[in-house]
């Protein structure tokens, strides 16, 4: 998917694919992903940082052995802090 950003309140919009292309290649969102259950469009949209407030609701949407989970693949996924920078949003939409 090519690049694309847009200007929002909250930041700059940049799109990825399932890989980490253009940004980072080689990223394995697509593996991460499917080990949540989540589902995720291509290409993805994120905002640089991961930085951001969540409604109580839609973290309670998760049980708590999703989060325990969640804790188990970001500590054994090298490139953790960028393919979640990635799901953020599709985690708590």
């Amino acid at each position: 998917a090519p690049f694309t950003e847009s200007i929002i309140p909250h930041g700059r919009i940049y799109q990825s694919d399932w890989r980490g292309n253009p940004h980072h290649p080689q990223l394995q969102i697509a593996e991460l992903a499917h080990e949540l259950g989540i589902e995720i469009p291509e290409p993805l949209d994120f905002i640089v940082g991961a930085q951001f407030t969540v409604n109580k609701k839609l973290i309670l949407k998760h049980k708590k052995e999703f989060y325990v989970k969640l804790y188990e693949l970001a500590n054994n996924y090298k490139d953790a802090p960028w393919i979640l920078e990635r799901l953020w949003l599709y985690i708590f939409k």
